[in-house]
């Protein structure tokens, strides 16, 4: 995904389809009780077929008066599977 479709929810879309639902479930609720983001995921890189297994964290970078300006957090990269091989394969599959 380039950075204009990681706007809003659109981020969601680069995560394995069997870990959405809990993702967002995840990420809203620490939006509404105001706590830190930790979650487990995979990332699939749809053009060749990577899954990437990562741990993210983020927390709400406030202003003055308590106000969300933005979240910054990191992504921890745990495993990746599916390689390509020096001949174009997938390894793995």
């Amino acid at each position: 995904l380039d950075s204009k479709d990681m706007r809003g929810f659109g981020w969601l879309q680069a995560i394995a389809q069997e870990d959405r639902k809990r993702v967002n479930e995840h990420w809203l609720y620490s939006i509404h009780n105001d706590i830190a983001y930790d979650c487990d995921y995979t990332i699939v890189n749809k053009r060749d077929g990577i899954l990437i297994d990562v741990t993210t964290t983020a927390i709400a970078v406030k202003d003055d008066h308590d106000k969300v300006q933005c979240y910054v957090g990191y992504l921890q990269i745990n495993k990746m599977t599916g390689m390509k091989t020096k001949d174009g394969n997938i390894a793995g599959h």
